[in-house]
């Protein structure tokens, strides 16, 4: 039987269909935008626009989907599209890269320095997975994957932030030999791979110990 209110958390099937349906609009005017105005710059603006409408069409979208399943098709098809959607835009962070190597993927994460934000992420996302919705839990996977990929694009693009400790205020600047050398080796797919794997099972971690009740303790004696 498909959901006709709201779920235990408050996700509404009805607004659910609204949201999918303007962000699937928008973008489908911004695609419009792309083939008929000439403008670089104007074509620049519409990628950027499509990004974020695009993501959200994707992450209301699904939702919708899932809200009308049940049972074990939900569970699969949430499955699907949480392991499904980090795969693809890990394909953008190796696009360009002339030749591929183990050791250009990954090599560099051979340091001690990189357990530091493996560490931190699988934290945030330990904390985190306490907000998840009880029966639409990829949404917070899709969040957490997204943001990721928004770090490590980042990172791919050679953008950097400074912070001045005279003015003390951040800035940011691109170095192009840093981005040369990502697009080079691909060096971001094994990052984003990395830190959402971590993501993922931080979260799944959580929401098995939250579902597993707590043995009471037998008396003695």
């Amino acid at each position: 039987m498909v959901e006709s209110a709201k779920d235990s958390r408050g996700l509404s099937l009805k607004r659910a269909k609204s949201e999918a349906r303007f962000f699937g609009i928008v973008s489908a005017i911004l695609l419009g935008v792309i083939f008929v105005i000439p403008a670089k710059i104007v074509k620049a603006f519409a990628l950027l626009g499509i990004a974020v409408t695009g993501w959200q069409f994707l992450f209301h979208g699904s939702t919708v989907i899932s809200m009308t399943l049940e049972g074990e098709s939900r569970r699969r098809f949430q499955v699907f599209v949480s392991a499904v959607v980090p795969i693809l835009l890990s394909l953008y962070l190796i696009k360009d890269a002339p030749s591929l190597t183990l050791q250009g993927l990954f090599g560099h994460m051979l340091s001690a320095w990189y357990l530091i934000p493996v560490g931190l992420i699988g934290y945030v996302s330990w904390a985190a997975a306490d907000q998840l919705n009880g029966e639409h839990p990829f949404r917070g996977f899709l969040i957490a994957c997204a943001v990721i990929f928004v770090i490590c694009f980042m990172g791919h693009s050679g953008i950097y932030s400074e912070y001045d400790d005279y003015t003390e205020s951040s800035s940011m600047y691109i170095d192009k030999e840093a981005a040369k050398r990502a697009v080079e080796t691909g060096r971001y797919f094994g990052q984003f791979l990395v830190y959402v794997a971590t993501s993922y099972v931080a979260m799944l971690m959580k929401m098995r110990r939250r579902r597993t009740p707590n043995k009471p303790i037998q008396p003695t004696g």
